[in-house]
């Protein structure tokens, strides 16, 4: 059965971002009664919250069959990847820029004598 996330979660709302896992789930039921899709809402998930299988609801008459519990969701903080970046790029950027300057000079230095 495919699996559907189903509202915003409020950690995105937080400037975090949505990562989505399992797309599939097996289930077990009548065969009158087989849901077109599982829903997992996702509406209450914070910054840093997985959204494990074992927590999705499945449809009436449905129940959903798993050896792990999976992960559907989660949400991710993007605040903390982009600041490594950010921190990273002067001091790479000044090293490159500083190696480039000594090379020229050296360069420079060759043709003046």
């Amino acid at each position: 059965m495919p699996i559907e996330l189903e509202g915003t979660p409020e950690g995105v709302r937080l400037g975090g971002r949505l990562s989505r896992h399992e797309r599939k789930a097996k289930v077990r039921c009548q065969a009158a009664a087989i849901p077109r899709a599982v829903i997992a809402k996702i509406d209450g998930l914070m910054p840093a919250e997985t959204l494990l299988l074992s927590k999705v609801q499945p449809p009436e008459g449905t129940k959903l069959v798993f050896r792990h519990d999976l992960p559907v969701a989660s949400v991710t903080t993007i605040a903390a990847a982009t600041d490594r970046p950010e921190e990273a790029a002067p001091a790479a950027g000044g090293a490159a820029a500083g190696g480039a300057e000594a090379k020229g000079e050296k360069k420079d230095d060759k043709k003046k004598k």
